[in-house]
């Protein structure tokens, strides 16, 4: 399987990280979480001021340039919140970039929505180990977000839906890497 982007979609608290380093070991690929690229703006604006959004379009264009540099078999998996109704329709936005980045490179997008109850969410976003990453900790905060907005992938080459609350990270990225490799197989024979 070669020249592939995953999309590893879904709310906090949902092992979106986990499971695409785990992903991305099994693909032979790179992983490009949502933090990796974001937390630069975070440290240093306030969250959803003009400053934090100018510097998250800075920060993209140089990952986004950097990806297409790298050779086709090297599939990329990114993770992230892509969802209907937030500030500035930051998000939409992202993913019609995401979108230009897989033309520009030729790559078929996997998008993945990772999904699971909302008392296994909000435990989840409760660990202690995730504000070290300056990854959101307010399980009501998740919540709220969940109840007001929508998850979307509109327009990926291929979407899967995972409810991961009784997978392990492995075997929720095994899964993955099976329906990937069904697709891109139905995809040849096409």
């Amino acid at each position: 399987m070669t020249n592939l982007i995953v999309y590893l979609n879904g709310w906090p608290g949902t092992g979106k990280f986990t499971v695409g380093t785990q992903l991305t070991k099994r693909l032979n690929g790179i992983l490009l979480d949502n933090h990796t690229m974001f937390n630069l703006a975070i440290a240093l604006s306030d969250v959803q001021s003009d400053a934090y959004y100018k510097l998250c379009r800075q920060v993209r264009a140089i990952a986004f340039e950097r990806i297409l540099h790298l050779p086709p078999e090297r599939a990329v998996v990114m993770t992230g919140m892509i969802a209907h109704g937030g500030p500035a329709a930051f998000a939409e936005e992202h993913w019609e970039e995401i979108l230009a980045l897989c033309k520009t490179r030729g790559s078929k997008l996997f998008s993945v929505q990772l999904e699971c109850s909302t008392s296994e969410l909000a435990k989840r976003v409760r660990e202690p180990n995730r504000a070290l990453n300056k990854k959101i900790v307010d399980d009501k905060l998740v919540l709220d977000l969940a109840a007001v907005r929508t998850i979307f992938d509109d327009g990926a080459d291929f979407s899967l839906r995972l409810d991961n609350a009784t997978l392990s990270p492995n075997e929720c990225a095994t899964e993955i890497q099976s329906w990937i490799g069904h697709c891109h197989h139905d995809n040849l024979n096409d």
